[in-house]
């Protein structure tokens, strides 16, 4: 049996972040840890992860890179410094550093970008017309109830048809109700 440990590999560092920044499972996986002498000063840093979550990266998977390079130009080579191409995980650290005090006072980390799998399943088929993200939506306004009479009380049925999220809809705090995110992939598939 080979018991050589792979640190490096990207998918178990994908796995421990996820059960380190649930709640829940943090507990479980902390208390595993314990056993491991060498790893004592992980576990305090884990116990409470929120002030070391700056260093998390985002993952350069295919979603990530797919929809990085779709809104790159507009968006993205503006913040950065000299990228000739669009390596989503570096120029997202470089727009973490120049804008680090203001990201960090607001709680926010390069990995949090990493939203794309949810939304990878529209841009494999092809359903830019009802991606919020897309300049042209037409079944987004249809799908979206923000503006019902108690929208409050109601899963939002835009994020549980597409990403399947059951989020309560809260119309106040919504980009795609106010419509700030419409536009933000400006290559969308003609549909």
């Amino acid at each position: 049996m080979n018991r050589e440990i792979h640190w490096w590999h990207k998918r178990c560092w994908s796995a421990l972040r996820d059960y380190l920044k649930g709640p829940m499972y943090r507990i479980y996986v902390c208390d595993a840890l314990k056993e491991f002498k060498s790893y004592r000063s992980a576990i305090e840093k884990w116990s409470n992860p929120e002030p070391h979550l700056y260093q998390l990266e985002l993952p350069g998977d295919i979603w990530n890179t797919e929809f990085f390079n779709r809104i790159y130009d507009d968006f993205i080579a503006p913040l950065t410094e000299d990228h000739k191409a669009p390596i989503a995980p570096r120029a997202l650290r470089d727009i973490y550093k120049k804008f680090s005090d203001e990201l960090r006072e607001r709680g926010l980390y390069p990995e949090q970008f990493d939203v794309t799998f949810d939304f990878a399943r529209l841009c494999r088929e092809k359903s830019c017309y009802m991606c919020p993200l897309s300049p042209k939506h037409p079944y987004v306004e249809k799908l979206c109830i923000g503006n019902l009479s108690r929208p409050k009380q109601k899963y939002c049925s835009l994020l549980l048809t597409i990403c399947e999220y059951f989020t309560l809809c809260n119309p106040d705090k919504c980009p795609v109700f106010d419509k700030s995110i419409k536009g933000l992939c400006p290559k969308p598939e003609i549909y």
